[in-house]
């Protein structure tokens, strides 16, 4: 698996990753796994404590505006709005998202965020 030596310290940085396999529990039953087997000093784990997985389109709606509302205003706290990291960060990682939890039906939606109760 990985060549760690017994002295070295290991950080697991999950970000967003949980949201990602939710829809997949045996490839989150077998990231958690190795994790545990990894046995990391710290482990930064970064989850959005909103549900934009309701079958309901207008609760899924509203959850993903004020989802991804928020990630906009922390963009706005960073970033000036003609900046093309900017438009990146928009393009690449918000854009997909509200796609997916507001156009994708069913398993279209690959990318599910979903309350913390939900993977606890």
């Amino acid at each position: 698996m990985l060549d760690l030596d017994d002295e070295e310290a290991v950080l697991v940085y999950g970000l967003h990753a949980l949201e990602k396999l939710v829809s997949s529990p045996n490839e989150l039953e077998a990231l958690m796994r190795v994790i545990t087997r990894i046995i990391p000093h710290v482990m930064i784990t970064i989850y959005a404590a909103t549900n934009v997985n309701s079958p309901v389109f207008v609760d899924r709606f509203v959850e993903a505006l004020l989802y991804c509302g928020a990630l906009f205003d922390s963009l706005e706290d960073c970033l000036r709005s003609n900046v093309a990291e900017r438009r990146i960060v928009e393009s690449s990682l918000l854009v997909p998202v509200i796609k997916n939890a507001v156009a994708g039906e069913g398993a279209e939606r690959k990318h599910r965020i979903v309350g913390i109760n939900a993977i606890s």
